[in-house]
């Protein structure tokens, strides 16, 4: 799984139907995830619940994961300078920080 795919996702389910962070508090804990993979897979129809606490740990650190690749590679756009104006550059790190916030928010909210 990717990085994208690690942060809108939860357990390979799309969590946010536009994969940005409109609502304050998280549908997961409340119980109201898209969880459009069991139209696909009946017997994933249980992939966003929280009753079972390995599926909330495999939750959390699917979470963790997607940050860390985030940070990686906002620290690899950081590197980046042969061929890049100065100006590209800071345009380039500034939209990887924009990521890591996304990326940290999605994180977040299953810990709420």
């Amino acid at each position: 799984m990717g990085r994208a795919e690690r942060t809108a996702y939860v357990n390979d389910c799309v969590f946010k139907r536009f994969s940005h962070s409109r609502q304050p508090r998280p549908r997961l804990l409340a119980g109201r995830g898209q969880n459009s993979l069991k139209d696909w897979d009946p017997a994933r129809s249980e992939a966003l619940s929280t009753r079972d606490p390995e599926n909330v740990k495999r939750i959390l650190r699917e979470k963790d994961e997607a940050l860390a690749l985030a940070t990686e590679l906002c620290e690899k756009a950081r590197r980046i300078g042969a061929g890049l104006t100065k100006k590209a550059k800071k345009h380039l790190t500034g939209c990887m920080d924009a990521y890591l916030l996304y990326v940290r928010g999605f994180r977040t909210w299953p810990r709420l």
